[in-house]
């Protein structure tokens, strides 16, 4: 086992029309249910390499992001432990996130017009919080990685895109195409 999700929160601040768990909004991950896959883990010595956290927005459910990563880095000290974000919630996080190792992965697709029509919710002002987010996260050396959804007819924009992503410091760029879009 390299990569193992939890699914913290599927409730998400934005109504992406791509989001596997637009439809799954108020469930939240146990403790119970955690502690149970872990001592899975333990008992049959299967813990992953990476253990990502997602959702809706994991940030939503802070409280139980913090508290299931806390204690998988105590009782797996060489996890890789992954957050995916569309980053609008993090705020005096970054610290925490470092000291805990934490890798960040947003969801951004490349400039502010592409991001702001696919990713509803978003607005100017919120997209430049997001870049600010990053550039944060970025400078206090979190590993930080983005998650570019791309559509059919947008296919002659992805260079663009790459560019605006690279130029707000993004360092590593997952390019997705839009599956489950008609």
């Amino acid at each position: 086992v390299h990569y193992s999700w939890i699914y913290v929160t599927g409730r998400c601040n934005l109504h992406g029309g791509y989001c596997l768990f637009r439809h799954m909004h108020g469930r939240e991950i146990s403790m119970d249910a955690v502690k149970q896959l872990f001592l899975y883990f333990e008992r049959e010595t299967t813990a992953p390499s990476t253990l990502i956290f997602s959702g809706g927005e994991a940030f939503l459910a802070r409280a139980n992001l913090f508290k299931i990563s806390e204690e998988a880095r105590h009782r797996f000290p060489g996890i890789s432990l992954h957050i995916q974000t569309n980053g609008l919630l993090i705020n005096d996080d970054i610290d925490r996130l470092k000291d805990l190792g934490i890798s960040l992965e947003f969801g951004i697709d490349g400039s502010p017009e592409t991001t702001i029509r696919h990713r509803c919710g978003l607005n100017e002002k919120t997209f430049e919080k997001l870049a600010s987010t990053i550039g944060k996260c970025v400078k206090a050396g979190i590993n930080c990685g983005s998650t570019m959804t791309v559509h059919p007819h947008e296919v002659e924009r992805l260079e663009q895109g790459l560019e605006f992503l690279r130029q707000i410091g993004m360092p590593h760029v997952d390019v997705t195409p839009a599956a489950f879009m008609p």
